[in-house]
């Protein structure tokens, strides 16, 4: 009795600290043609499965994002630079909450420089308040949880008197 209690007791604190979800991170790759003007994206999940009708967007340095187009049922979208393009812009796939992709592109009169591609624009980290607020209920919930079973375990044992 007592170890089936204290199993059910542990197995509920894992569960209760394991996420419910798992977020996918989305890999996208460039490929040029058209002497760099027109590029393929192709985008997929950590897993390998494609990441269908992502939005993808082009921002440029210090402008608002561009929407290009959706990923296809493959993760592939095809698009052209605009031709006075310069500078680092950044390619932005979103396959919704926690799936997006950034990348950052030098570009130079409308010519993509794939060489030089890398990670890009990253959103900014939450403030500590925030995440404080976010991990509250979870340090509470497993603070309760675990104090529910000590308390089942203590009251189990009966104190023998001699």
């Amino acid at each position: 009795m007592l170890r089936r209690l204290i199993t059910g007791c542990l197995g509920a604190a894992v569960l209760s600290a394991a996420g419910s979800a798992e977020a996918h991170a989305i890999e996208t790759s460039l490929e040029a043609f058209r002497n760099n003007h027109v590029l393929l994206l192709q985008s997929s999940f950590g897993n390998g499965e494609p990441a269908q009708a992502a939005l993808v967007s082009l921002v440029p340095p210090g402008g608002e994002p561009i929407p290009v187009g959706r990923t296809n049922s493959k993760g592939q979208l095809s698009f052209a630079l605009p031709r006075d393009a310069h500078g680092e812009w950044d390619v932005k796939v979103d396959g919704g909450p926690g799936h997006r992709d950034y990348l950052s592109l030098p570009i130079n009169r409308g010519q993509a420089d794939l060489n030089r591609i890398s990670d890009g624009l990253r959103p900014p980290p939450p403030d500590r308040l925030s995440a404080w607020l976010i991990a509250w209920p979870l340090v509470g919930a497993v603070g309760g949880l675990m104090g529910g079973c000590t308390a089942l375990l203590l009251g189990s044992h009966r104190r023998r008197l001699p």
